[in-house]
């Protein structure tokens, strides 16, 4: 992510918000803007925000099973994470 920022950052007066796989990258570069507004999505019922965090500049990361699949591990145990 920080790689593919790089060259907005270099743009002069750009807001950017960058978004893969359930990390974002976000930045807004003047005091006078609003802040980008992440939307997080229920695990499950995601037509349903659960909450908007507002980022200026820096990133956020979810993960859920809605879109991937069984793919968070419980480091206690080794197995698929049940919530």
């Amino acid at each position: 992510m920080q790689r593919a920022a790089a060259p907005l950052r270099a743009l002069a007066d750009t807001d950017f918000c960058l978004s893969a796989g359930g990390d974002m990258l976000c930045s807004v570069t003047a005091l006078d803007r609003s802040a980008w507004r992440i939307g997080i999505e229920d695990p499950y019922d995601p037509g349903r925000i659960v909450a908007v965090v507002p980022v200026r500049v820096g990133g956020l990361a979810t993960s859920a099973r809605t879109n991937r699949g069984a793919h968070i591990v419980d480091p206690r145990t080794g197995e698929n994470a049940d919530r």
